[in-house]
Formats: structure tokens, sequence, C-alpha cells
């Protein structure tokens, strides 16, 4: 999961290549986390898959405009405030942090959802039935 988010932050500084000092994030925390989640989500995605496939930047950034559509954002705002964070690296931590306490979170629940659904698939198969499957 830890490179899943090094791949992520790697994509995201290529394409935010800002240099003007940014005083202040257009995005705060708490609309640019989930953001920032569903691109992990979509970069890990794309890892799984041929790296020297033709046209997979192009994919990627396609997925990137969805996510914004998503989020009600415009890209330049993303990467405007994804900058802010790059020059102000102490809250780009805790912001990154807040990110991967939300993906374990997720990861658990569906880690605890797995487990769930693989129980009753051997219920079922053993032909025993439980109040909580009606």
């Amino acid at each position: 999961m830890k490179k899943t988010l090094w791949l992520g932050l790697t994509v995201l500084v290529f394409f935010s290549c800002c240099t003007r000092k940014i005083s202040h994030p257009p995005l705060s925390k708490e609309k640019l986390i989930p953001i920032m989640i569903d691109i992990q989500l979509a970069e890990a995605e794309y890892a799984k898959g041929n790296q020297f496939e033709k046209g997979r930047a192009i994919k990627v950034l396609t997925e990137y405009d969805k996510i914004f559509l998503k989020h009600n954002v415009n890209s330049e705002d993303f990467y405007t405030s994804f900058a802010y964070y790059r020059q102000h690296p102490k809250e780009m931590d805790e912001l990154y942090q807040e990110v991967i306490e939300e993906m374990t979170k997720r990861e658990s629940e569906l880690n605890k959802q797995s487990k769930t659904e693989s129980k009753d698939s051997v219920i079922i198969k053993n032909g025993t039935h439980s109040t909580a499957e009606y």
C-alpha cells in the first residue's frame, strides 16, 4: 500500500510543477483528502496493469478528470493545493497521514466484509442456514 502512495505522490508531483509561492491552498484538507484517496485508488488500479501499455498516461489523466468531477473541483485548484502542500512538508506529511489512516480504515472494513461473505458462503455450501441470511 505504501508503494501505491509513493507512486501516486510521484505522479502528482510530476503534474503539479508549480514554482510560484502559494500562501494558501484553494482546497481545504477536508476537501482534498477524499480526492487524494480516490487518486491513490486509481493509481493502484493502474499500477496492476502493464506499465508499457499504449495510452496509459492518457487513461490515468482521464481518471483524474473523473475524480475531479466527482468531487466538484477543477484540476487547477487541486494542483495548486497540492503545490502548496509540497512547499509545506510538515503539512504535507500530516495530510498524507490522514490519507493513510482513512485508506487503512477502508481496507480493514473490506477485510471484515470479505471474511463475513466467506463465512456465509461456507454456511450455504454446508446446507445450513442462519437467520441472518434471510
